[in-house]
């Protein structure tokens, strides 16, 4: 393992997991399509949508931009983001961070600069941080942009990792992306980062591997106990 000095971290699933439960994220494909009544929409269009509310979301806004670039597109965008931010709000409230966690954070500071990329609202992830008393063991925390959003700025796009390395002045190839989705491992291989796997979300070890993580674990845990495993060896 190459000892890395910054450690990124992605939030949902592999800090938490604000929607196990999934039919949450349907209900949130519901609220979502609520923000575009009055909106002239196709049928195909809403058809071809899927269930999860996030990619609905996205796939909506694009196209409201792209057809309606009057103010009651920008209105109906606007509105949807916020209702999304809203709901993450209060799944943050009410989720904590997944077992072993707090433990694996609390070990890894001190020894590594840390730091959050995520999808999810910035003051929402930060919920749980705080709830848990780790919040100021980041030195950087970033999450879905408010102005100016478009979902291409999103991962699998290197966008927000690209920044978090210019703010932190960090050299890429001392940088770890420490994710569960396959879109992690897209975004820290065009970011120059290495991909680090957790087995904590909906994919495998396996499909993490295939998908360009460098390595991949069950748990945060054994990630932390690995790497500080290689830095104690590595540490005169």
């Amino acid at each position: 393992m190459l000892l890395p000095s910054v450690i990124i971290f992605d939030f949902d699933r592999t800090l938490t997991f604000l929607y196990q439960d999934v039919d949450l994220l349907v209900e949130l494909k519901r609220r979502v399509l609520g923000c575009y009544e009055g909106l002239d929409i196709p049928d195909e269009v809403i058809s071809r949508l899927p269930a999860d509310g996030y990619l609905s979301w996205h796939r909506l806004h694009s196209w409201v931009a792209a057809t309606h670039s009057d103010e009651a597109g920008e209105l109906a965008n606007e509105r949807a983001q916020k209702l999304v931010a809203d709901f993450e709000f209060s799944r943050a409230a009410v989720t904590p961070l997944l077992p072993g966690v707090v433990e694996s954070i609390h070990s890894l500071y001190g020894h590594f600069r840390l730091g959050i990329v995520s999808s999810n609202d910035a003051d929402a992830l930060r919920i749980p941080l705080r709830e848990a008393g780790i919040e100021n063991l980041f030195q950087y925390i970033a999450g879905r942009p408010r102005s100016h959003f478009h979902p291409d700025l999103l991962k699998p796009s290197p966008s927000q990792l690209l920044e978090a390395l210019r703010v932190l002045d960090a050299d890429p190839l001392a940088t770890m992306y420490v994710g569960d989705d396959l879109v992690d491992m897209v975004a820290a291989d065009s970011a120059g980062v290495t991909p680090v796997g957790i087995a904590s979300g909906n994919y495998s070890i396996s499909e993490l591997s295939r998908a360009g993580a460098n390595m991949a674990f069950a748990s945060l845990g054994e990630f932390s106990q690995a790497v500080l495993e290689c830095y104690t060896k590595a540490t005169p």
